[in-house]
């Protein structure tokens, strides 16, 4: 589709919200499983002036009904008449609609007051978290993100997650925004042939893709990504097994960024980065401003772990009609992310703030213990979690998967973890076929 195919179904996209009622300034859900008919309502909604809202098709119903409600949403749009709410206005939505209308001259932007996107994201107080995206600040997110990834006009970017997801529609809406290619996978199909018959030059993965990845390769050694310039993995954490398995099987050129819904691009990690500091997620993008603190807000030293606070034309003002808690204090995003920076300037993810485990006083996060354990060359898998106990209040243990073929014991791995972690090493392990 080029750029003056899709400024059109762009424009009779917005006719056909006009004549359905949506008005700039609403909010709008989007439940909507084709990925092009999602791309053209998103981009019709935001060109109204009114405020987008994706919702996974797969979600429960009486979730996707809740956050409706919640999000104020004057209706949804959808293209499988099964996935009717009862939370407000139900309209079927498909590219078809869409091209059916007819150009009137109304080729009129609406006023960007309202939010561009709705985006859910999981809150600690077990409630999902709504967070407005403003027009502005997508902007900051694709300045920063053409910044790291060095993108111009001539690239071919790749996202493989489903546009529902808020790293997909970013990602789309920043190649978009310096008239590059954008790629959506229609999640039919092997992905492996998917990338390859697409040619990126640009490839984002989350972890779930990355793994697939690698899956698909050892039946099909004849796959081959070496021509990709950038293989980036981000929106959960990225083991040194996984980044060493991408780099040996898939391609040298790995990438890791860290973020948040809350303000896009924390950090990026380049090849150099990794191989020179294993278990790194990189470096804050020029305009994105991080402190590790301590409890008093105090920068912590090199090498001491403390909570990550952020600062960045690209994040949120606030949740929508909810408590912040205390995420946002003057001007600073706290993720509630544990880490630690390097001399050099990188930082180093330490787990969740939240996941933090005290044995005897002893503060023990569960990364720091994976990311010892994935060291010994028979481990596949780790997971560290926390065992409660009477007496030390929580006991640090761990679930290992091993590589195929591989014989080493429960009381080798703990010697392994407490000659490298002494006091905070698990003092349980347990081998297991795999991770539930």
């Amino acid at each position: 589709m080029s750029y003056a195919e899709l400024d059109d179904a762009v424009w009779r996209t917005v006719g056909w919200l006009r004549g359905a009622g949506i008005r700039p300034g609403t909010v709008v859900g989007l439940i909507i499983c084709d990925q092009i008919a999602l791309l053209l309502a998103m981009l019709g909604l935001m060109r109204l002036g009114a405020t987008a809202f994706p919702l996974s098709p797969n979600a429960p119903v009486l979730q996707q009904d809740d956050l409706l409600r919640e999000a104020n949403a004057i209706a949804v749009l959808s293209d499988a008449p099964a996935l009717a709410t009862a939370a407000c206005r139900f309209f079927g939505f498909s590219e078809e609609d869409a091209r059916r209308v007819s150009r009137n001259g109304e080729d009129t932007f609406g006023n960007f007051a309202a939010p561009c996107l709705m985006m859910s994201g999981s809150g600690t107080t077990g409630r999902p978290k709504l967070m407005p995206i403003s027009h502005s600040s997508m902007l900051a997110r694709s300045r920063i993100r053409r910044q790291i990834y060095g993108l111009c006009a001539d690239d071919r970017f790749m996202v493989v997650s489903p546009l529902h997801f808020s790293a997909s529609n970013h990602r789309i809406l920043t190649i978009l925004s310096i008239g590059g290619t954008g790629v959506l996978w229609m999640q039919k199909g092997s992905l492996a042939a998917a990338v390859m018959s697409a040619a990126p030059n640009i490839l984002l993965l989350s972890v779930f893709h990355a793994r697939q990845l690698l899956q698909e390769r050892r039946h099909d050694w004849s796959i081959d990504f070496s021509a990709i310039r950038v293989v980036s993995i981000g929106s959960s954490t990225v083991t040194e097994d996984l980044r060493r398995r991408m780099r040996d099987d898939l391609n040298a050129k790995l990438h890791v960024e860290y973020g948040a819904n809350e303000n896009g691009t924390i950090a990026f990690a380049r090849p150099d980065d990794l191989a020179k500091a294993p278990g790194s997620v990189g470096r804050p993008p020029s305009g994105v401003q991080v402190e590790i603190v301590d409890d008093t807000d105090q920068p912590v030293a090199n090498g001491k772990v403390g909570q990550v606070r952020v600062r960045s034309p690209a994040q949120i003002k606030d949740y929508h009609l909810s408590d912040n808690g205390d995420r946002f204090r003057d001007g600073w995003f706290y993720p509630g992310d544990l880490a630690m920076w390097s001399a050099d300037g990188q930082i180093f993810h330490c787990g969740r703030a939240d996941q933090m485990m005290i044995m005897n006083g002893i503060n023990i996060y569960p990364a720091e213990i994976e990311r010892v354990v994935e060291q010994h060359p028979d481990v596949l898998d780790v997971l560290a979690f926390p065992l409660k106990n009477a007496v030390a209040q929580e006991v640090p243990a761990c679930a290992v998967v091993l590589k195929p073929g591989a014989q080493t014991s429960q009381v080798e791995l703990n010697v392994f973890a407490r000659q490298r972690l002494g006091a905070r090493a698990p003092r349980f392990i347990a081998i297991l076929a795999a991770i539930p």
